[in-house]
Order: structure tokens, then sequence, then C-alpha cells
């Protein structure tokens, strides 16, 4: 799990981590998620909170870009009630779980959910605070039924392994597109741009942004696929002879953007080898 640390707080409800990502998350097991939250209550009297999960799309119109809505904001629950007192100037920590329904359609996804803590009082209006967790479920190559979604990805994590410099090689991945239109698609190279203090995507640990955009090059830079059908798409890398790349790892993603809806991606993993 790779965790982005910070808070998110509203008038007089602060939780933390404001937001992190879970990796690898497997499909059809509750799993008890490696961090849960804590909601802080800095003042001088008990209060009561409500937690409750949510899909991004109800909570803002625009979202981090290739994460998408769950199918049930449910699947992420809490090892406590839906009501919960935080004694004074002190914190409650609350445990999380995460259980997607087994389907092979659930591999391969990028889910984002919003937390919505309240602050329950008697006033007109209760402070509230949304932190964002993010779930990647495992990625797989091999299912028998479609991505979940109006279109997918597949598998969701390439890798270039033990690749040495000054060589090329290849990597593929599909699209999937569910819906019943064609549709097409963009597909770009990208590393993601971080700005302090808001959601970002988060690499690997141990593995850094791969330095050049243009050691990889998708096979298309758009395309186009029939309805309820899917293309592969091949990744060629030309790795610089470079001696000094010898033993690193980098990461990087494909971004596919549809003609409508909301963008995708694939993480592409190399491992240099010595």
């Amino acid at each position: 799990m790779t965790l982005l640390l910070c808070i998110q707080y509203s008038h007089a409800v602060k939780v933390s981590p404001g937001s992190f990502n879970s990796m690898g998350v497997p499909v059809g097991e509750q799993v008890k998620v490696d961090i849960g939250f804590s909601i802080h209550n800095d003042s001088d009297e008990a209060q009561k909170y409500t937690i409750t999960p949510l899909k991004p799309s109800k909570v803002r119109e625009d979202w981090l870009r290739g994460y998408t809505d769950p199918p049930e904001a449910g699947w992420l629950s809490f090892l406590c009630s839906d009501t919960v007192i935080v004694e004074p100037n002190s914190a409650r920590y609350i445990d999380m779980l995460f259980e997607t329904l087994p389907g092979e359609e659930y591999y391969n996804q990028h889910w984002l959910f919003y937390v919505m803590v309240k602050q329950v009082g008697s006033g007109m209006f209760q402070a509230s605070v949304a932190p964002a967790y993010i779930f990647e479920t495992k990625s797989k190559e091999d299912i028998n039924r479609p991505p979940y979604g109006e279109f997918g990805l597949a598998p969701s994590i390439v890798a270039f392994e033990n690749v040495l410099p000054g060589t090329f090689n290849t990597v593929t991945f599909n699209i999937f597109n569910n819906d019943s239109l064609s549709h097409k698609y963009a597909i770009t190279h990208e590393v993601p741009v971080v700005e302090q203090g808001k959601l970002a995507i988060e690499n690997r640990g141990g593995y850094t942004w791969i330095p050049e955009l243009s050691w990889i090059t998708p096979s298309v830079e758009k395309i186009d696929i029939s309805p309820n059908t899917h293309e592969e798409i091949k990744l060629n890398m030309e790795l610089p002879a470079d001696e000094a790349l010898k033993g690193k790892r980098f990461e990087s993603l494909i971004f596919v953007e549809p003609d409508s809806g909301r963008a995708r991606f694939v993480r592409v993993r190399i491992s240099v080898g010595e």
C-alpha cells in the first residue's frame, strides 16, 4: 500500500490521513485496510460524528483523473457503527474494511471513495469533511469477463522485467469497449503532475517516475473500437544505452481517454537488469 499522508479539516472536523492509495487489493475477499483514519476533536466537549462512504460522483462533479466510481459505496465499511463519539481533546481511530463481490470483472480497477465525516450538532449548519481513499484491485491479464465499466483495461499493470540498457522491448494490454456503441480512444504516455497538498496518483514504493517519456511509445495514439469488443495495444520501449540505468526501477502511466466518460490508466513498471 502506498500512503499519501495529509490532514483534511473543515472548521470543527479534522480527519487524518486525508487520503491514501491501497494497491493490489484482492477481489472477492473481505480485507482489513492496512491503515484506518482518525477523527480529531480539539474541543473541550465530547462530539458526535457520522461517517458515510460515498461514490465520488455523489460528492463532486469531477475528481482525480484516472479513477472511477466503484459499483457500490458500501464495499468500503467500518469496524464500528456509522455514528461515533470522540472524547474531548482526543482522537478516535476508525478501522476500515474493503470487500468486492467475486468476479473477474473486478480485477484491474481503480476506484476512489470519499468518506463523509459530519459533526452532529443542534445548529442549522453541520461541519463536515470528506477525505479521499483510493483502492486499486489486483492486476490480471487473463480474465474470463471484460473489466467492469463502460470500458476497461487489462491488465492494469504491465511490466518490462530485467530489461537491459540499449535494448528494444514490447509489452501489451487490451482496451475493452463494453458499450453497445463504437467509441474512439486516445492513448497517451504520462507521469502525473504532483502539486503539494493536492490529491495525486502515487507510484509504487521502490519505483521513481520515468525520467524520459520518449522511452516508451504506444503502437497507436488513437483507436476506434467496435461495440462489445476489445483491441490489443502494444507499448514499445527503447531503453538508452546508459550503464547508469542498471538496477534502476521506473514507473509511468498509459492513459486511455474515451470520447465520452472518464479516463482510465495502466501502470507501466520497468526493472532494469544488472
